[in-house]
């Protein structure tokens, strides 16, 4: 799952055990993470930044 919000995007995405990916962008990229749930498995700074990653998995 890439998403950029927490609340809608992250956490019900780990709860069905999907691998996330959060673009810290607009409003969102403030939000630091309180627990395991809200913690993605990686973070990017934009949209270009998921090439890279998805090259390097």
């Amino acid at each position: 799952m890439i998403g950029d919000r927490v609340d809608n995007d992250i956490i019900p995405a780990k709860k069905i055990g999907m691998k996330t990916v959060r673009v810290k962008q607009g409003m969102w990229k403030y939000w630091d993470a309180l627990g395991e749930e809200e913690q993605a498995d990686f973070e990017v700074d934009d949209l270009n930044a998921i090439i890279e990653l998805l090259g390097s998995s």
